[in-house]
């Protein structure tokens, strides 16, 4: 097994602006009673296991506590409805934390996978402005931040912070965002926004199922874990469990994309 991914992303929440979770790395409770987001990803470039995935896109929707270590994140996933049933297996797998990657540190703070779904995707990037339409149900549009004064012509920017996107995101502020999806329903207007570029890729390694390390290629997700402390399976480091199980929602008549476990590997994230 070996993948990699490389392109835009950009995030909402209904945080006041400045979201203290992402600026805290989890460790500072949400502005609400609860963290409701939407992380969207744009694949300029990439291949999972020799299958191309250039061009897709996909969204992460959560539900989460404020204090988001406290885990029992439900979380529902988004995948464009132009990728064929096996492109659409390997990005679960990958954006699920399955295969390893970035996304598998934030794997034992789910509780609940409210389902997989294909839907019309339209992602963009315009210099600063980023655009996100799913169906008829999401629309989000944000703008990088850039200070009203004079001297200060680049957006601010939040730099040292644990997150699976990039350890650098830039600020925005979303100028629309409407949400309906996996039963919920927020408006995060006016709310938190953050864009930056990601890079990531794993390469597979023989021998069970130990798990996966980390390295760092020039930025990005680095071999730290999340405070709370994570292994090298995504697991707690002070629990048994073992690692957190996924499980889809009923059927409720729409495209539902299988997870798959894989091989070990050994991931790389950069910026």
């Amino acid at each position: 097994m070996s993948w990699s991914v490389e392109g835009t992303y950009f995030e909402n929440c209904n945080c006041d602006f400045a979201c203290p979770c992402l600026v805290t790395s989890f460790a500072a409770p949400a502005t609400q009673d609860r963290c409701t987001l939407v992380l969207a990803y744009h694949i300029q470039r990439g291949q999972i296991d020799g299958v191309d995935v250039s061009g897709h896109s996909v969204a992460v929707v959560v539900d989460a506590p404020a204090k988001m270590l406290d885990g029992n994140w439900r979380v529902g996933l988004m995948i464009d409805d132009k990728a064929s049933k096996e492109q659409a297996d390997k990005l679960a797998g990958v954006f699920s934390g399955q295969m390893g990657g970035p996304m598998a540190s934030l794997a034992p703070l789910i509780g609940e996978v409210l389902g997989i779904e294909q839907h019309p995707i339209e992602f963009r990037d315009d210099g600063r402005k980023h655009h996100l339409k799913i169906g008829n149900e999401i629309a989000i549009d944000v703008e990088e931040y850039v200070p009203a004064f004079e001297g200060l012509s680049e957006p601010t920017k939040v730099v040292g912070v644990f997150h699976p996107s990039n350890t650098t995101l830039t600020m925005a502020r979303p100028t629309a965002s409407r949400i309906k999806a996996f039963g919920m329903e927020f408006h995060n207007s006016g709310k938190s926004a953050f864009s930056a570029s990601y890079r990531w890729s794993a390469e597979a390694r023989g021998g069970g199922h130990s798990g996966s390390a980390a390295c760092v290629r020039g930025g990005g997700v680095a071999d730290h874990h999340p405070p709370g402390g994570l292994d090298g399976n995504g697991r707690r480091e002070d629990d048994e469990r073992g690692p957190v199980s996924h499980h889809l929602a009923g059927d409720d008549g729409r495209d539902d994309v299988s997870f798959g476990c894989t091989d070990d590997a050994r991931v790389c994230i950069g910026d």
